[in-house]
């Protein structure tokens, strides 16, 4: 993929099924204007949705607590566990009040593809364990 610009300006100028052919065209529109290629799976979903399984997310703490369970959301962000939430804002009662969870309760929303919530869960404890392991850090 081909993008051009910045935050409000930002934009996808191509997509090409190669890097040879995205390089290509760069060339021949002048190419000064873009920024760098990046690479991106095409059809990414397709194959896990034809095997029948859906698209869910889990949040789950540190300690294994499930909080909540989605159905749906994007494939694009389906992956492992890269940082548990430790705090969020809240909004209520007049103003803007930061609030920090236990330690225990750093949270991480997984995105999983699974047959049912119940298969969801299991993965999504699966990727818990895995960056507990890893030493993944709070934000």
């Amino acid at each position: 993929m081909v993008s051009s610009g910045d935050y409000s300006d930002y934009s996808v100028s191509g997509v090409f099924t190669s890097r040879e052919r995205a390089e290509k065209w760069m060339d021949a529109c002048g190419g000064k204007d873009f920024n760098d290629i990046k690479e991106m799976p095409l059809d990414e979903g397709l194959d896990e949705i034809e095997r029948g399984l859906k698209l869910f997310g889990v949040e789950i703490t540190k300690s294994g607590d499930i909080l909540k369970l989605t159905v749906g959301g994007f494939p694009s962000i389906v992956g492992p566990i890269v940082s548990w939430s430790s705090w969020y804002y809240d909004f209520g009662g007049g103003g803007l009040k930061r609030i920090d969870y236990p330690e225990d309760q750093h949270r991480a929303t997984v995105w999983v593809w699974a047959d049912d919530e119940k298969h969801a869960v299991k993965v999504a404890n699966e990727r818990r364990i895995a960056a507990l392991a890893e030493g993944v850090k709070s934000t």
